[in-house]
């Protein structure tokens, strides 16, 4: 049996808004996660190490820099997502960092990419 952590964090991206920073003591089940907050298309995973990344892929999606900008900075590699993206897997110290790196850059109007 793999010894499971007790607890999760889950950093949800949208396109523009507010960041959603989520803690569990149990498993997040990341497409229902994202199809009660209405969003649809097809259910993408992506991992990298130990985090894994989430989102509906959309023809019409809205493109999502901001969630470009934390993979990046987690996989050194610029992907292109659309919609609002769950992740996963990120350490605790690096979630803070992110998180304030993307609010100092919308408080200063800077870009996010």
């Amino acid at each position: 049996m793999v010894n499971q952590p007790d607890h999760q964090f889950i950093l949800i991206v949208p396109p523009t808004g507010l960041l959603e920073v989520i803690h569990a003591d149990r498993p997040i089940d990341p497409e229902f996660t994202l199809r009660a907050r209405g969003e649809d298309g097809n259910f993408m995973r992506l991992t990298c190490g130990k985090v894994t990344c989430s989102w509906f892929n959309q023809d019409w999606g809205t493109l999502n820099p901001r969630a470009r900008t934390v993979f990046a900075r987690i996989a050194q590699v610029h992907f292109i997502f659309t919609g609002p993206v769950l992740f996963e897997g990120i350490e605790e110290d690096l979630m803070g960092e992110i998180v304030g790196q993307l609010s100092l850059r919308e408080t200063a109007g800077g870009s996010t990419s």
